[in-house]
């Protein structure tokens, strides 16, 4: 009778300990639900300007997002017969964390356009992958108001910025593509970091860069770190493999290096392929 009462008390707690840990896995999920957003976007906020990192040349312009959110970005205009690139950053930091990369797409005549996201910088609200879609909307407008041909519009994006660059490059007429660091998607590349949780079910924003890609129809260049620091191993490739067009793909030292120089690979592929008729 005592051990059969014992036995009891042990299938109890066993049920306990699984309900207590089974709702505490259901409230992380429910928080995980609620915050991913904070998981992801590492905005960087505060007013700075072009002139702090000594390319003062470069103007300061206001423009909307498509969906009327207004937003700023820093822009200069191309020499004649040279591409403008319109620049995405990645999910970290803020715009002039990547004002010194421009410096040599300058020097070289190029014009650049910086965009600056909704949540980020100067701007209020919160990024998401359908406003951040909405921003870069608004950007490419804008370009187009200002008059440059579509052959001499050059997209770049790195990390999230390169799953947004990819998504215009599907939607509009541009002269080609550069994505650095890119994830396949980013519901794949958060259920590898979270695989006890159901990511494709929680995730809201996918940025699902390889169907994105299956639409591309321009030059397109990716950089892939060599050692796989800021993005998975193998994803360069599967979206590379989407595309429909004149592609390259090319490894580059990514230790320690969140915002490399590519500028050189970038001027000679898209002289190569011509764009803006060089």
């Amino acid at each position: 009778m005592i051990e059969s009462s014992n036995k009891l008390r042990f299938v109890a707690i066993i049920f306990r300990s699984f309900f207590y840990l089974l709702g505490f896995y259901i409230f992380a999920v429910f928080l995980f639900f609620l915050f991913q957003g904070f998981l992801f976007y590492s905005p960087r906020t505060g007013p700075f300007t072009p002139a702090v990192y000594r390319v003062s040349a470069i103007g300061k312009v206001h423009f909307p997002a498509k969906d009327g959110v207004e937003l700023y970005g820093w822009y200069y205009p191309a020499r004649k017969l040279m591409p403008t690139i319109l620049f995405f950053h990645g999910e970290d930091g803020f715009l002039p964390d990547r004002l010194p990369m421009l410096k040599p797409y300058i020097s070289k005549g190029y014009g650049v356009f910086l965009i600056e996201y909704r949540g980020y910088g100067e701007l209020k609200g919160a990024p998401s992958e359908a406003g951040l879609y909405s921003d870069a909307r608004g950007a490419m407008e804008f370009i187009q108001e200002k008059g440059v041909p579509p052959k001499c519009f050059i997209l770049y994006g790195e990390s999230v910025g390169a799953s947004i660059a990819a998504k215009m490059a599907s939607e509009y007429s541009i002269g080609g593509l550069v994505m650095v660091y890119p994830f396949a998607s980013l519901v794949k590349s958060e259920s590898k970091k979270y695989p006890v949780l159901p990511i494709g079910f929680l995730w809201r924003d996918k940025f699902d860069t390889v169907s994105h890609a299956e639409k591309v129809r321009v030059p397109t260049v990716i950089f892939e770190g060599a050692n796989n620091i800021f993005s998975p191993k193998g994803d360069a490739l599967e979206i590379l493999l989407k595309i429909k067009s004149h592609k390259e793909l090319i490894k580059i030292n990514d230790k320690d290096n969140p915002i490399p120089d590519v500028s050189d690979q970038v001027d000679r592929f898209f002289h190569d392929q011509g764009v803006c008729a060089w």
